[in-house]
């Protein structure tokens, strides 16, 4: 469902490295990456990259098998005082171009 998953992998475990940055020596985070780890040669290979991006906005498209093509915009919010915490939505292409027009006019 998700065109060019792999790139899309990469990218969403560079994220989890970011947000996991902050507990590296919690024991139950360590072992989920070990199981990660031994269960996925591309979680093994992205994770020995060390690619650490944050959590970002933008287009994300979906190919679903009945829908078809399905474009929303990605809007993250965080805490500023719960770093930890982050709120990440999908809106539909519809509703942004509704909402646009509605503003508009």
């Amino acid at each position: 469902m998700i065109p060019d998953w792999q790139a899309r992998a990469r990218r969403v475990l560079a994220e989890f490295r970011a947000d996991s940055s902050r507990h590296l020596e919690d024991g139950a985070l360590q072992a989920l990456v070990e199981d990660l780890r031994r269960r996925s040669a591309l979680f093994r290979q992205c994770w020995s990259e060390h690619a650490v991006v944050d959590r970002a906005g933008g287009e994300r498209i979906f190919d679903h098998p009945r829908e078809g093509r399905l474009r929303y915009e990605q809007i993250s919010f965080a805490l500023a005082n719960r770093p930890d915490f982050k709120l990440v939505m999908l809106v539909a292409e519809e509703a942004r171009r509704q909402k646009s027009k509605s503003l508009d006019g």
